[in-house]
């Protein structure tokens, strides 16, 4: 299913978290160099970064009347 998606629409699957993670240990047993393998755990870093932020940003600006 991964390459169905990889094929068809490459930009699915560099934003898929589980894809990221998959890519990233494929990436560990095939290739000799570590270069793929921190690409994709920066980019799961800075997808993470920019997660925690909307959801911060969102949650601040509810406000609760019991409170």
């Amino acid at each position: 299913m991964k390459y169905i998606i990889d094929k068809n629409v490459p930009i699915i699957n560099k934003l898929n978290p589980a894809s990221m993670i998959t890519d990233g240990f494929y990436s560990l047993y095939y290739y000799d160099t570590l270069d793929r393998y921190l690409f994709n755990i920066a980019s799961l870093l800075i997808f993470s970064i920019v997660m925690i932020l909307i959801s911060y940003f969102g949650l601040r600006r509810q406000k609760y009347d019991s409170i």
